[in-house]
């Protein structure tokens, strides 16, 4: 296929479909019913020619030259080949973050009105939250007069989008038994628990408008994919800038495939919206902390090293990724406990189909690529009947010549394996999951319970520094373990998907205090991280930390008052 392509759609499309179904990432964006695929595509200049050509296919145009396309395989590798296609990439799987904290944020002191602050509770300010519906008739989002507080609701799954107007009349209705159910209930509870938080009348933004986009289905998979994330921050932004208001988007789902550099379409689709308008993106570092999906090595040249990765009973499937140096020439073998030997790292092979036993074994080494010099291994083990055979599967590193010798692999994140999977050795630097790594977002972890700390599951990220260039993830930590939510049956909370939102009503705050209130029109994007950072609150002398990245957060001594 055409290096246009990614690799992993690349094997996706070459895989039989009852294999390919097992495996989260290579079966999204897949639809059965038309048997077409759902790609991101970024592109330079206009698509009006390809669109006279591809009739068949459905694009829809985001912000910043970025497409969704539906088409068929065949499409795409014609697609690949017109001059105005950059890249095409596939959606991926993205998962819920789950694993007195207003005080511990400092948003109490902030909201005070006889502070110095003034009192900012996130007025004027739209507060965006793509999940997994909300729970429109709780007084959290209504205001003292029983209205909603919310701008536009978007659901996903129906296609329908709702004014406020609308919204106020489907509550009348509901309350006077005319309609029985309201649209875009949250079935899980987590977008209504992020939402709370971030701008319930309890929350953070406690009265900043709203916006809701109820993220649609995968196909009954547990999963969601990136591109509904993107559709989602599309909408977002579009409504912010007809509202003339300014905006944070709370995102509190992650993934772990990627080279967790920030060079996938979706990555770079979130840093150029986190400057298009007058926004901020606070997104989850993740949970995988303490889990052990992630390895990190150092080749040699001339010198064999193993990574062992234990499987335990019942897993029907597992991926492993593999990125490393295309300068670094080594020869790498998956070894399944009963002995079985394949290489999985010849550039030259494609896609390559294994038989051990009951299990196919599916893998293609690719790079690099256009945003990646790096080269990517891919590895996926399917039980064709019952499980993979349990036990320490060995993945050897057999070096030749090597310049840099830095490897990664990761994983499918820990919430989908079983907890006798994972490296023997993990790493837990480079935990962080996507879109967390895009370097424009605000990369939220969790506070641990002693000051100062990370919590343990919250994930670890990366510190590059080269001259005045520093790349540092997370940005920041807040509360985000035994969170309590309010309402009928209260109950607490525990993930980096509930310290998100502290960022990103604490975010909204400081937009109220600049924007709104007109101390600085420029409070959004990086120059708000900048200051959520300098107010952070720091125990010790080593920062940035990759696990705690510049501090706690402080709303209180972020703003800057003179």
């Amino acid at each position: 296929m055409n290096p246009r392509i990614e690799n992993l759609l690349q094997i996706s499309a070459d895989t039989s479909e009852d294999i390919r179904q097992q495996v989260p990432d290579m079966d999204a964006g897949f639809d059965d019913s038309d048997r077409t695929w759902e790609i991101i595509v970024k592109t330079a200049g206009s698509l009006d020619r390809i669109r006279s050509i591809y009739t068949n296919a459905e694009f829809t145009q985001l912000l910043c030259g970025y497409w969704i396309v539906r088409t068929t395989i065949y499409n795409i590798e014609a697609l690949a080949t017109e001059p105005e296609i950059i890249f095409i990439e596939k959606p991926k799987a993205l998962y819920f973050e789950l694993y007195a904290a207003k005080s511990e944020a400092c948003v109490n002191v902030a909201k005070a009105e006889e502070t110095q602050y003034g009192g900012v509770t996130g007025k004027g300010v739209l507060v965006a939250v793509i999940d997994s519906g909300i729970d429109i008739g709780n007084n959290e989002f209504l205001d003292d007069s029983g209205n909603t507080r919310i701008k536009a609701l978007w659901d996903q799954a129906t296609g329908i989008t709702y004014s406020d107007m609308e919204i106020n009349s489907i509550l009348e209705d509901y309350k006077n038994g005319a309609v029985k159910t309201l649209p875009a209930r949250d079935e899980t509870g987590h977008g209504n628990e992020v939402a709370v938080i971030a701008c319930g009348r309890s929350g953070v933004a406690s009265d900043a408008d709203i916006l809701i986009v109820k993220l649609g289905n995968s196909g009954g998979n547990a999963y969601i994919r990136t591109t509904q994330i993107m559709r989602g921050v599309d909408y977002c932004i579009r409504k912010a800038i007809e509202y003339s208001q300014p905006l944070v988007v709370n995102i509190s789902y992650g993934g772990t495939y990627g080279n967790h550099e920030g060079g996938s379409i979706f990555e770079m689709f979130i840093d150029d919206c986190c400057s298009t308008y007058r926004c901020s993106i606070c997104i989850g570092v993740g949970n995988e902390g303490e889990g052990r999906t992630h390895y990190s090595g150092q080749l040699i040249s001339g010198n064999v090293l193993d990574a062992e990765l234990a499987i335990g009973d019942y897993e029907p499937q597992i991926s492993i990724q593999i990125w490393k140096r295309a300068m670094d020439n080594a020869r790498i073998e998956l070894i399944a406990p009963t002995g079985e030997n394949l290489v999985i790292s010849d550039r030259n092979a494609g896609v390559v189909h294994h038989n051990i036993k009951n299990m196919r074994v599916i893998s293609k080494a690719y790079g690099p690529g256009p945003f990646y010099m790096g080269e990517e291994i891919y590895a996926a083990i399917v039980a064709t009947s019952g499980y993979i055979t349990s036990g320490i599967w060995n993945i050897r590193f057999i070096a030749a010549n090597v310049l840099d010798g830095f490897f990664n692999m990761w994983l499918p994140p820990v919430s989908t394996l079983s907890s006798a999977t994972g490296f023997l050795r993990p790493s837990p630097e480079y935990t962080f999951t996507i879109p967390g790594t895009s370097r424009r977002a605000i990369c939220v972890g969790a506070n641990g319970r002693a000051p100062g700390s990370a919590a343990t599951f919250s994930g670890r990220g990366v510190n590059v520094k080269s001259g005045l260039m520093l790349y540092a993830k997370p940005d920041i930590t807040a509360p985000g373990v035994n969170i309590r939510i309010p309402g009928n049956k209260e109950k607490t909370v525990t993930g980096t998907s509930f310290a998100t939102p502290m960022v990103t009503g604490a975010a909204a705050m400081l937009m109220e205090w600049g924007i709104v209130k007109g101390n600085d029109q420029y409070m959004y994007g990086e120059k708000l991280k900048a200051y959520l950072i300098n107010g952070a609150t720091r125990v010790g002398n080593v920062w940035p930390d990759s696990a705690r990245g510049w501090g706690e957060l402080c709303v209180a001594a972020s703003i800057p008052v003179k």
